[in-house]
This record gives C-alpha cells, structure tokens and sequence, in this order.
C-alpha cells in the first residue's frame, strides 16, 4: 500500500526507467523517463530527463511531474518544467474509462489535458488543448522500458 490511499493499481507498472517518443504539435520528441514513489510513497514523481530531440525550443525540455491522490478522490498532477513558472497549474485527475486517468489542467493561457493510458507493455501520453467543448490534439508520445 502507498501512502494516503493512492489507488495504485490505477498506475500500476509506471515505476521505473522508461524512453519517451512522440510528438508535440507535430514535431518529434525524444527523451528518458525516470518514474519512482517518493516522500513516503505519497506520491509518483515522473522525471522527464532533457530531452534529446525538443520540438518547441531550441533548449533541451525537461519536466518533473508528482502524481498523488488527495482526500475527496481524485488524482492530482503537478508539473514543473522549463518553461517555468508562468505556465504552471495542478492537473485534477479522473480514472479515464478505467483504462487510465485524465488530467485536467486550467493553466492561464487555457484549458489542458493530458491522457495517461496503459498500452499492455507500456504507456500511452495523449495531450490536448481545450477549445470550448472540444478537444484539440496537441501530442502523443509513448513510453516503453529501458
């Protein structure tokens, strides 16, 4: 059992080292993935390591997101990353058709949302912007073992 009640059969199998591909807006990205429990086992921390191929800068993009449960039931997100802190906001997540768990992001430059799904042998990331009542794909990468 992990701390506070996470439910972690919901993300069972993220812990562990992982290479991300994909894209992000129709560019390519490539990076390492580092994913453990971490204070107390209160929460799951996906380290995105610099990438190697960036599609949105010329810098190297990394990120560190802490993944836990709070009281009422929900997952919740935080991610850090180096476009720092302008573009920061906690994701709530829901179990997604109990086949993952969808973040929902209100950043001030607009609505967020990021699918985390188990493919089998590894993970789906589905990212999408939020326009009115839609969805706009913004990225897909995908995790496999190292």
């Amino acid at each position: 059992m992990h701390g506070m009640g996470f439910p972690v059969h919901d993300l069972d199998g993220l812990e562990g080292d992982w290479h991300l591909e994909g894209e992000t807006l129709g560019k390519p990205l490539a990076q390492e993935v580092h994913v453990e429990w971490v204070l107390g086992d209160a929460y799951l921390r996906m380290h995105y390591l610099p990438s190697i191929v960036t599609p949105l800068t010329e810098e190297p993009y990394e990120a560190v997101a802490f993944i836990g449960w709070d009281p009422e039931g929900h997952f919740v997100m935080s991610l850090f990353d180096t476009f720092g802190a302008a573009y920061s906001s906690p994701g709530v997540g829901s179990v997604l058709d109990a086949s993952g768990v969808r973040f929902d992001f209100d950043y001030p430059q607009g609505a967020f949302v990021t699918d985390l799904i188990p493919t089998g042998d590894g993970w789906r990331i589905e990212q999408f912007s939020r326009e009115e009542d839609r969805l706009v794909p913004f990225g897909i990468k995908y995790l496999t073992r190292n």
